[in-house]
């Protein structure tokens, strides 16, 4: 079988749902399909061109050239590479999920959408975003052959609008990260994502604040790239606060050893994200057994039970949220640790690939 996945972006670009896509190519290849991407050839945080079409672990790659809208990535081109795949695999909203739904009676392709969180990310248009998923994507998804939400939250939102959909979580090769090669960093946390807004990494610096008057060699390594252009105005709040020996920008992840570098040092991880479609860091955190501190967020709430397999934290208040990291990690948290074994081993791609498999061998029985 040959399928097509599409999204506006894809490496040399990094991010979770790249990451996603790119073990869904993996495993799919693994079980004998031929598995590509296409995407933008710019990459969100960059105005650099990207090579038309490469080669990447048995991937190929097509970029193509797009009119940018800033919230509307346009790339009518993508019709003229669907032609040759069986099953045409969309990754979130956006230009290519209307524009393949409203071209599905000229190239006749099994359409499917993995939902990513939508376009809730962030609260900015959000009374717009709210007209275009409510009546716009109602219409478009009918198009769509099935719908795989990625968290609960997402089967939550998207049956509003779609019937034809089903929970399918994100995975991981969990056995990349359980078997890492432990040297920990005493008193260190981690953060994994993208540095902007909603991350609330403004949040996680005024919780350290307070936490190093407890903690004086408290580390925080913060890896990621500055999406949101904000890294300058919290460098400024670091130094204000005296931190600027225990909280550390590292920058963006080069590659996988250099992600594994950085879960193989940290103690704890920690994310005061206020919106996340899944939180695939987190996930990536407790399959390396650190213990983690998370926002209470539904996304979150999916992955931890608080207090068994890690612990949920209020953010919102970084006194509150400092003294309840603190109490955690100076008692006795080796249970937490063995319960999140128990906990990732659902989101591994030897299970998560066949429950896909499944949906796109249907077709077969179902064709059009």
């Amino acid at each position: 079988m040959k399928v097509l996945h599409v999204y506006n972006h894809f490496t040399p670009c990094k991010g979770g749902i790249e990451n996603q896509i790119e073990g869904l190519c993996r495993n799919l290849i693994g079980l004998g399909h031929e598995s590509n991407v296409v995407c933008l050839n710019t990459c969100s945080n960059s105005q650099e061109k990207l090579q038309k079409f490469s080669e990447y672990n048995g991937i190929k790659v097509y970029r193509l050239p797009y009119l940018n809208l800033r919230f509307y990535k346009i790339a009518p081109s993508v019709l003229k590479l669907v032609m040759g795949y069986d099953v045409i695999h969309v990754h979130g909203l956006g230009f290519f999920s209307d524009f393949l739904a409203l071209t599905k009676f000229f190239h006749k392709k099994h359409l499917v959408l993995s939902t990513h969180g939508g376009i809730f990310h962030t609260k900015s248009l959000y009374s717009l975003k709210k007209i275009y998923f409510r009546l716009w994507c109602r219409y478009v998804l009918k198009k769509f052959d099935q719908i795989i939400a990625v968290s609960k939250k997402d089967l939550e939102l998207f049956s509003k609008i779609s019937s034809d959909i089903v929970f399918i979580p994100n995975a991981l090769e969990i056995k990349d990260f359980k078997n890492l090669k432990r040297e920990t960093e005493k008193n260190s946390f981690l953060f994994v994502g993208r540095i902007s807004k909603n991350k609330r990494i403004d949040n996680l610096i005024n919780t350290f604040y307070f936490l190093k008057k407890k903690i004086p060699d408290i580390k925080l390594y913060i890896v990621g790239e500055d999406w949101g252009g904000i890294k300058n105005d919290l460098d400024q709040s670091i130094r204000k606060k005296g931190l600027e020996e225990n909280i550390i920008f590292t920058g963006g992840i080069k590659d996988l050893e250099e992600l594994y570098s950085y879960y193989s040092k940290a103690e704890f991880f920690v994310s005061a994200s206020e919106y996340e479609g899944f939180g695939i860091s987190a996930l990536e955190a407790m399959a390396s057994s650190l213990v983690v501190f998370l926002n209470d967020i539904p996304a979150f709430r999916e992955l931890v039970e608080d207090g068994v397999n890690g612990v949920i934290v209020d953010y919102s208040n970084p006194l509150v949220a400092s003294e309840r990291i603190s109490r955690t990690i100076s008692g006795d948290i080796n249970q937490v640790r063995r319960n999140v074994h128990e906990t990732v081993l659902k989101y591994d791609w030897g299970v998560v690939i066949t429950k896909i498999e499944d949906i796109y061998k249907s077709f077969r029985l179902n064709p059009e």
